[in-house]
Parts: C-alpha cells; structure tokens; sequence
C-alpha cells in the first residue's frame, strides 16, 4: 500500500517538481500572474509583455518593494529580457526544441502540471465542509472532557476523594493537576482516535458531568471528567479550523479514490500474468538490472504500454525486498495503472493548448535556453593552465588570509571600570592580573586568553584599532557585546597568501565563471546586432508608474 500511496501522491499532489522553477535563471518567475500583456517591447516581431516581466520579477510577491524605491527603473529588466527572448528564438531556429531529450522533458512537464489541473477540476473543487458538518464531526468523534493528573495512586485517590465529597473539578486541577491543562480547569478536548486506549475507553463509559476512578497509563495517574458536548462554545471554536481541516482532507481522499475508481472502470486493461508472476525481486542485484532494462510488455492501459522494465525500475532498491508475494506485485502494478489512467485522462483535456499555454512557452523556452547554452560553451570554452595561474597572481589580495592577532583582554560592565582598568595599566599593573581581579561573575578566566584571532573575527570596534598596534601595546577602551574591553596585542602575522593549490578549485570556478559570462554576453551582443529591437518608452515608464502608487 505504501507504493501505491507514494505514486499516487507523487501524481496527484507532486507539485514538487514544478517548485523547482522558482530557482530557473531570470526569465523564469513563480506563478503565471493576472497582468494584461501590455507590449512593452518588441525583438523581430516578438512582444516582450508586462506578464513577461511579472512572470520574471515575481512582482506578486515583490510589489512592496519595488513601490517603495524612491525612483523605479524597470529598464534593465526588460533588457535581460530581450537577451533571453533573442536567446530563445536563436536556440528554436537551430532547431534545439525538437532534441529528443528536450521534448521528452516538456511532455514530462505537460503530464505533471495537467494532472495538477484535472485534480483541482475533480477533487478540490468538489470538496465542501460546512459549520453543520464541523458540528456534527465534533459532537460524533471528538471527547470534551476535565483531566487530571496526579504523580502517585494515592494523590489520585486523595482528589478523587475531594471530588466526590463536593469540591469542583475544574478547582481541584487548577489546584493539584500537574498536566498543562490545569490552567483552563483541567478543559480540553480531542479526536477519540487520538486519545490513549485507557483513557478513551474510560470516557466511553462515562455519562456528562460522571467523574472516573483513577485510571494507571504508564506510570502517571489520571481522573478524567465528561462533557457535554452542547455546551462546548469556545472549545469547539478554539478547534473549528483543525476540525475543518481534517474533514476536508478525509473528504479529498474519499472523492480522489471514488474518481480513480471511475477512471480504471472504463479503462480497458490487459496484464500479461504469467509474465508477472515470473519477475522475482529476490533474484539479485544483476538480474533486477536486466529486468529494469526489459522493454517487454507486462500490461496494457488504453493502448498504452507499461514495461517490465517500467515496473521492476517503479520499486526503490531499498522496498525491492518487501515485495514478496503475488499480491505485492500486483499492488504495484496496480499503481502504475493508477498512475497511467491518471495521466491519460489529464492529457486527454489538453490543458497546454488552454490555461497552461504559457506556462509550457516559458518552461519550453528553459529548455531549449539550457541546451544552447550546452552547446555554446562546449564549442568555446577553453580553460588553460596559464588562464588559471594568470587569475591567481592578478587576484592575490582575493586569495589572502587576512593578518591574525594573538590577545589578551580586559573585560568590565562599565566604562568607568574600564577607565579605572586603564589607568592601572598605565600605572604598571599586570594585564593578566588585572584581567582576573575584574572579571565580571558571568565570566571564567578562560575568556581572557583569546588567542589567534583573525582580523575580520574580531569586533568591528576592535578592528579600528587593532592595526596599530605593536606586540606589548594595550588597546584603548572599545564597547563590544554589552561589555567594556581594552585587549593586549602579545603578537601579530600579516597576511599571507595561500598557496595555489590549495585554492585551485576557487581559482577555476571564478575563470569558468568569468569565461562563461563573456562567451554568453559576447553571443547576445552578436545576436543583437543582428536583431530589430524596439522598445515602448511610454509604456514602460507608465508601468514603473503603475508599480509606485
């Protein structure tokens, strides 16, 4: 069950995989947005929209402060934009939209987002809770009722005993419960479900307003009141929302089930039985992989075929041995038809030609921006030997460890002790004695000795004045942390530069960097030069308006 549960959530709620796209370079945004597609800029033919620039910026969720510069300049933006568009349109007319491993991640794409819509059409547009059903599932499966909690038997009994002899049971928790509920009287209410098997059933027998005997659950000692759930006002509303919840999700399984159940129903499915029986996930490692690469038939759905290799590669390596028996295997199978179904009906309904038609362009437009992007740089770029030992010894300061301080310090709460601290010093003192004789309570005397401290480790106050300096000086006074300090330089390492192999992995990200961005920049250039690009002044100026009100 867990298999199936695993693929079926990964179809119908894998939104997962879509998310990712908030990390895609700038052209790619969060969500499509509700902006008309005002033109604010054409590149051969091609508009530029405000939904474009929306989508890139994710101004649904940055508005706020892009409102609140002083003076909005969108125009950059709509220039990286119009690189990306010639980018775009250069990777399509060399026709990197139609290779293989494009178009199978765009119909993966397709499928996902389509099975997201047909949930939302079937399922949680049809999900309703209403105050009466809140109700009614809170008077059915819910207990309110007093609890509580004593450390021994006999301190239960004890307040037992007063119960009984008439004192209230919301006073008598209040007064003696040791459980967190002892400041509402001991009230609380939760799902029967969720309440301990001896405590539940201990309430099941009581009638409201019957107090119970003393009730043993590992080791703590309860004495637990009912309620009627009539006059339950503020508990049920302090539980209305969860209530809520809970049903809608109860509500979203029966409906998400009953219309799977549609779908297999109608769908003609044909399983080649003898075939399955004789797939053995106990076989060994080797034999699983020949399996997993088998292109034989195992089932069919409408037409459609899954694999032997599609079910064996379905199962993790660490769940293959959990698949044991006849009806393991056929659970899993069960769930790649599951998941077929689904995928045949949200296709079936053609939501890229509708409300995903856009979503699919810009996703689409990924694609192909990534491969030629692939192809770009393999064609030019060339890393050296000489490039890299080149950037090291032009970016010296880059790879230096900044200078280090061995210290010693005096720390106090108030300037004036520090004042007084100094002028000791001044006078001849000892640093290290004197450090101890005013090291404030909070503190040990390992806090005087600091150590080697790097530069840009110490405090920012510290470091204005460290420089200097010379071994044996003493500090002026300096805030840092809450407390007063005056430190003792006992010595000093300048920077030294770190040998090149030790940053040779540093030094080749930063030239591939470097070099990628000027190939890149230096293709737009030349795609530019070659493009008809204009932009809408106007329009642009009256959206940075727009965005400022």
């Amino acid at each position: 069950m867990e298999i199936r549960k695993s693929l079926l959530k990964g179809r119908f709620l894998g939104v997962v995989g879509y998310l990712f796209l908030l990390s895609l370079p700038f052209f790619m945004g969060c969500a499509t947005v509700s902006h008309k597609d005002n033109v604010l800029a054409v590149v051969d033919e091609a508009p530029v929209t405000e939904a474009d620039l929306a989508y890139a910026l994710q101004i649904s969720h940055r508005r706020e402060d892009l409102s609140s510069a002083g003076s909005l300049d969108i125009s950059p933006y709509i220039e990286k934009l119009i690189d990306e568009r010639l980018i775009f349109d250069e990777a399509r007319r060399m026709g990197l939209d139609q290779l293989p491993e494009v178009r199978e991640k765009a119909k993966a794409y397709i499928t996902r987002e389509s099975v997201m819509r047909l949930h939302d059409e079937e399922v949680l547009r049809k999900i309703s809770v209403t105050d009466e059903d809140v109700l009614k599932e809170y008077a059915q499966n819910y207990f309110h009722f007093g609890v509580i909690v004593a450390n021994s038997a006999d301190e239960a009994k004890a307040i037992k005993e007063k119960i009984s002899g008439g004192e209230d049971f919301s006073e008598a928790a209040r007064t003696y419960s040791v459980h967190a509920s002892k400041e509402k009287g001991g009230e609380v209410a939760y799902p029967r479900d969720a309440i301990v098997t001896p405590l539940r059933e201990a309430l099941s027998a009581l009638k409201p307003g019957d107090c119970s005997d003393v009730i043993n659950v590992n080791d703590k000692y309860y004495l637990v009141k009912l309620f009627d759930n009539k006059e339950t006002d503020e508990i049920l509303n302090a539980r209305k929302k969860d209530i809520a919840a809970n049903l809608k999700k109860q509500r979203q399984k029966e409906i998400e089930n009953s219309y799977l159940k549609t779908l297999r129903e109608k769908a003609p499915v044909t399983i080649n039985e003898e075939l399955l029986a004789g797939i053995d996930f106990a076989a060994g490692k080797e034999e699983l992989e020949k399996r997993a690469a088998d292109a034989t038939p195992l089932a069919e759905v409408n037409a459609e075929v899954i694999t032997v290799g599609d079910f064996v590669s379905s199962v993790s390596p660490m769940k293959q041995e959990m698949i044991k028996t006849a009806e393991d295997k056929k659970r899993v199978l069960d769930s790649l038809i599951d998941v077929k179904v689904l995928d045949q009906e949200a296709l079936s309904r053609h939501y890229e030609m509708k409300d995903l038609k856009d979503e699919v362009e810009r996703y689409e437009n990924y694609l192909v921006r990534e491969a030629f992007i692939r192809q770009l740089m393999s064609s030019r770029m060339n890393i050296t030997e000489k490039q890299l030992t080149d950037y090291y010894a032009e970016n010296q300061k880059q790879f230096t460890n900044p200078p280090s301080f061995k210290l010693q310090q005096i720390r106090v709460r108030t300037r004036e002790e520090a004042e007084e601290a100094m002028a000791s010093l001044k006078n001849g003192a000892d640093f290290l004695w004197l450090a101890k004789e005013k090291l404030p309570p909070s503190l040990n005397e390992d806090s005087i000795s600091l150590g080697w401290v790097e530069k840009d480790k110490l405090p920012g106050s510290l470091q204005k004045i460290i420089d200097p300096l010379k071994p044996g000086d003493n500090s002026p006074v300096f805030e840092s942390n809450g407390y007063y300090a005056i430190v003792r330089l006992l010595d000093k390492s300048e920077g030294k530069v770190k040998d090149f192999e030790s940053v040779r992995e540093t030094v080749s990200r930063a030239v591939f960097e470097k070099q990628y961005k000027e190939i890149l920049d230096g293709c737009v250039a030349d795609l530019r030069g070659k493009a008809l690009i204009t932009v809408d002044d106007a329009a642009v100026r009256e959206l940075e308006a727009r965005l400022q009100k």
